[in-house]
């Protein structure tokens, strides 16, 4: 079998984070107004409201969606699918995007293929990185994952393919892959200026994908302009899911170890549990 021919399916397309902001004047008071009405929109028992700062900025996050004010006005940061639902509410009340990422996440059935690596073999320059577009970065964990980079991260556009599951385990199963495409300065600002003007469907920042790769010389494993197909294989992530997964990583293990040293109902007391 080739696999640098076979079509994977799409499973999530779309607008995966919006960083923006707008002036301190009824603009910025405005998008604040609206990151606001959006957190009310997704409340969810499984989110949690906390503090949040950035360069400057002070206010609130919940879930994907965080809000700040400043001396420079407003700042809203949106990912996941709030960023995708969000995209062109934020377009219009904002100033300037200063990040955005677009993503498109396929899946393989059999769990076998390493688009990361295949991406890496697949380089058309790999033997005269001197002549390629951009310099590729290849990063693979002893615990599992692989991701492919083209182009540095400070670069205007930036690109990466990933494993999904392996970055988050209880929101993707295995086998599924993200494609992401990074803008930021005067290309994020050209995003804003286009989804303000045209409201993109998820199909046309699927194709766009794409067009980022083929650019590269890289064919997607994915047909540009598909939807996305319902798969059950992918999930929201709520911040209660994050939680989680730290406490059973990071936190068990040692718990674990305490119990046996000094018994569950010492480690109960500890816990206040």
């Amino acid at each position: 079998m080739d696999s640098s021919t076979r079509v994977l399916p799409i499973i999530d397309q779309g607008y995966d984070w919006i960083t923006c902001t707008a002036p301190n004047d009824d603009q910025g008071r405005a998008l604040i107004s609206r990151a606001e009405d959006a957190m009310a929109d997704e409340v969810q028992g499984d989110d949690f409201e906390e503090p949040w700062h950035f360069q400057g900025y002070h206010g609130f996050k919940k879930g994907h969606i965080r809000w700040g004010w400043g001396k420079q006005g407003g700042c809203v940061v949106m990912s996941s699918w709030c960023a995708n639902r969000y995209a062109p509410s934020l377009a219009q009340h904002a100033a300037h995007w200063s990040r955005v990422d677009y993503q498109v996440t396929v899946f393989d059935a059999t769990g076998q293929r390493n688009l990361g690596n295949e991406a890496w073999e697949a380089w058309h320059w790999r033997y005269n990185p001197a002549l390629g577009p951009c310099m590729p970065t290849r990063i693979e964990t002893l615990s599992g994952g692989t991701s492919f980079y083209t182009g540095q991260r400070s670069s205007a556009k930036y690109g990466r393919i990933y494993d999904k599951h392996a970055e988050s385990p209880r929101a993707y199963a295995r086998g599924c892959w993200r494609y992401e495409v990074e803008l930021k300065r005067e290309q994020s600002e050209l995003a804003r200026q286009s989804e303000a003007g045209y409201w993109h469907s998820d199909e046309e920042i699927g194709a766009m994908v794409h067009g980022y790769y083929r650019a590269l010389r890289l064919e997607p494993h994915f047909i540009a302009n598909s939807k996305a197909l319902p798969s059950g294989r992918c999930c929201r992530e709520y911040d209660a899911d994050r939680v989680a997964e730290w406490l059973e990583r990071q936190v068990a293990p040692s718990v674990h170890k305490l119990a046996e040293a000094r018994g569950v109902p010492y480690v109960r007391s500890l816990l206040n549990l």
